[in-house]
C-alpha cells in the first residue's frame, strides 16, 4: 500500500523516510544513490517525421473529407475529388511543419546543464542537476 504523504505530519514523515530536518548527511545520501540509484525520468520516445505526418490525419473530420473525396470521385467529379485531396495534403503538409517547429525544443539534450552548486549542512557541495529522489530527502 502506497503511504499518503500528504496526511503525514513532518514528524511522521521524515521518520517514515529515515531523514531528519537537517536532511542526510554525504555519507547517507551517498549510500542512498547507490541503493536507489539516480532519480531521473527515462528519455522520451521520439517520434519519426512520417509517424509525425500521418499524425495529421488522425481526425475525424479529416475521415470525413476523405470519404467525400471518395464519393465525389465515383460520381464523376474528378475536379472536386482532387481539390478535397490536395486541401488535406496540404493541411498534412502544414500541420506537420508547425508540429515539428513547436516540438522541436522538446528534444533537446539538456545532460550539459549545471546549475550551481548546492551546499549540504554538512558544508558539503554537490551539484544539484535536477536529480532528487526519496534517498536524497
Amino acid at each position: 500500500m502506497e503511504t499518503s504523504w500528504q496526511s503525514l505530519s513532518l514528524p511522521d514523515a521524515l521518520s517514515t523516510l529515515d531523514s531528519s530536518e537537517s536532511g542526510l548527511s554525504s555519507e547517507e545520501a551517498s549510500k542512498r544513490l547507490t541503493k536507489h540509484g539516480p532519480n531521473s525520468l527515462p528519455e522520451p520516445k521520439v517520434p519519426n517525421a512520417f509517424s509525425i505526418f500521418l499524425s495529421q490525419f488522425l481526425s475525424p473530420l479529416i475521415y470525413i473529407l476523405l470519404a467525400a473525396a471518395v464519393v465525389v470521385f465515383f460520381i464523376g467529379e474528378t475536379a472536386d475529388s482532387v481539390i478535397i485531396l490536395f486541401i488535406l495534403l496540404f493541411n498534412g503538409v502544414v500541420g506537420f511543419w508547425d508540429l515539428g517547429w513547436n516540438t522541436a525544443g522538446l528534444h533537446l539534450d539538456y545532460s550539459g546543464v549545471r546549475p550551481d552548486d548546492v551546499w549540504r549542512p554538512d558544508y558539503t557541495s554537490f551539484r544539484f542537476a535536477f536529480r532528487l529522489r526519496k534517498s536524497e530527502i
